[in-house]
């Protein structure tokens, strides 16, 4: 009989302490066996108090709501082109490898949707090219979630972007990369860089 309620007990109450203290209430019931209500009273107590700590803790409270009508999120704010954007050449074709970094305002970088814009000026002197002019532009749109798959490389936490040009001369002389993202309308981030071309 001992045994029995022992178990029912075991069953009744949730892990290792139940079983314990269950196998407590038996060796005290062998020596007051008139008294085993008292087990039984004791162990409907422990389970009461088991449960009401269990949802206290999982159910959260009711107390009111958070407030999220102006909380925080992270937006870019600023632009960097990475110093190791570079012309590289595979076979005949040569390409702008370009990465852009795009920081929220806690100086971290983040990911975000919008419209990016690459132009090559010339910026050294070159003979037949003026200073300044616009050689070669290029637009991308970075509003899917398959752009931010495509483009984004986690390892740098940047977007890397191979853009081909139609003149292998353009990579053997200076020029400047200017990158614009606009996020919105009435937002742009800018950022420009010379264009290293020996590494």
């Amino acid at each position: 009989m001992e045994k029995r309620i022992g178990a029912e007990w075991g069953e009744g109450l949730a892990g290792a302490g139940g079983a314990i203290y269950a196998r407590a209430v038996n060796r005290w019931s062998k020596k007051h066996a008139g008294a085993k209500w008292w087990g039984w009273l004791c162990a409907a107590a422990l389970a009461v108090g088991l449960g009401g700590c269990l949802t206290s803790k999982g159910g959260g409270g009711g107390g009111e709501g958070v407030d999220l009508s102006e909380a925080w999120q992270p937006e870019p704010v600023a632009l960097r082109i990475y110093p190791s954007t570079r012309f590289v050449n595979e076979g005949d074709v040569t390409l702008l490898e370009a990465r852009v970094e795009l920081f929220d305002q806690m100086g971290d970088s983040v990911k975000a949707s919008g419209r990016l814009r690459f132009e090559l000026y010339a910026s050294g002197y070159a003979p037949g090219i003026d200073v300044g002019r616009l050689l070669f532009s290029w637009d991308l749109a970075l509003t899917r979630l398959e752009d931010q798959r495509r483009y984004y490389d986690p390892v740098t936490r940047s977007y890397l972007l191979r853009l081909r040009l139609d003149s292998r001369e353009i990579s053997r002389r200076q020029v400047l990369l200017r990158v614009t993202f606009e996020p919105s309308d009435e937002e742009r981030l800018t950022d420009e860089q010379v264009i290293r071309v020996e590494w």
